[in-house]
């Protein structure tokens, strides 16, 4: 009979310094608006990585909070989405934070976007 030995899942308390900064920036800006939060678990030696993502209407005040400069907020926009995404870290955590719109109105979603999809 064989046994295999498996690693244990990363620990909870990996994510520590992750959950951290999160209640930071709970303690520190109190009133800015609420987020969807993502604490990644640490992988390749990496730490835990902190995810914040916002609707695009809400990404300016955190941006402000975070002291994150306009210069290093990237622009990415796809045929029916776009949305905002910096790069930071704070006490040693990587934040990943992300706004999200959605320019089109339901019916424009709905529409053909491909040449192929259009009937002439």
């Amino acid at each position: 009979m064989t046994t295999e030995t498996t690693a244990p899942p990363t620990a909870l308390a990996a994510q520590a310094n992750a959950i951290a900064a999160l209640t930071a920036l709970l303690d520190q800006h109190p009133g800015l608006p609420a987020a969807y939060f993502t604490v990644e678990t640490p992988h390749y030696g990496l730490p835990a990585r902190l995810d914040i993502q916002l609707h695009i209407h809400e990404f300016e005040p955190w941006r402000e909070a975070l002291g994150i400069d306009t210069a290093d907020v990237q622009l990415h926009v796809t045929v029916s989405n776009l949305w905002v995404s910096a790069e930071l870290e704070r006490t040693g955590v990587p934040l990943h934070v992300t706004a999200f719109a959605n320019p089109l109105t339901p019916e424009q979603h709905s529409m053909p976007r491909e040449q192929a999809e259009v009937t002439a």
